[in-house]
């Protein structure tokens, strides 16, 4: 209730929203338009958000998509969530360090959660790296066309 009655109007809009999911009050549409801002918001580990997700998040706020970071899903933590009615856009910003394998692939265990997450019903969008330092248009372009439903 504290954070309700501070005066800091984002806090209270989270209180409300988050009252708001006990009662069935919000739908897909509803979580879209959170207003999180143009500049990547405070998250809960601050520590796994990459320079590229920062960025990869303003490019996509310039371009009128509204992703949520760090959108908790099961026993995962999505890079970004793109909600649009009934559909789920799960984003994820791949380094290789961390997401490739010896081979060149994307790692096993990125693999899995791919297909646990489109089991949930998700749709995955995966960008390395080096395509947003080398293609940023047409990864937005990519993002855009999913949320048109093409």
């Amino acid at each position: 209730m504290a954070a309700k009655n501070a005066g800091v109007s984002y806090l209270s809009n989270f209180v409300n929203y988050v009252e708001g999911l006990g009662n069935g009050q919000h739908n897909g549409k509803d979580r879209q338009e959170i207003y999180l801002g143009p500049d990547y918001p405070q998250v809960a580990k601050p520590e796994l958000v990459s320079d590229w997700e920062r960025l990869f998040y303003r490019h996509l706020w310039q371009a009128g998509l509204r992703p949520i970071p760090q959108y908790a899903e099961e026993k995962f933590l999505l890079d970004f969530a793109l909600l649009a009615e009934e559909r789920k856009l799960n984003i994820e910003v791949d380094g290789e360090r961390y997401h490739r394998d010896w081979n060149g692939e994307l790692l096993r265990r990125d693999q899995l959660r791919n297909m646990r997450l489109i089991e949930l019903g998700w749709d995955v969008q995966r960008f390395w790296v080096y395509q947003l330092r080398d293609d940023m248009p047409t990864c937005i372009q990519r993002v855009q066309n999913w949320e048109a439903g093409r």
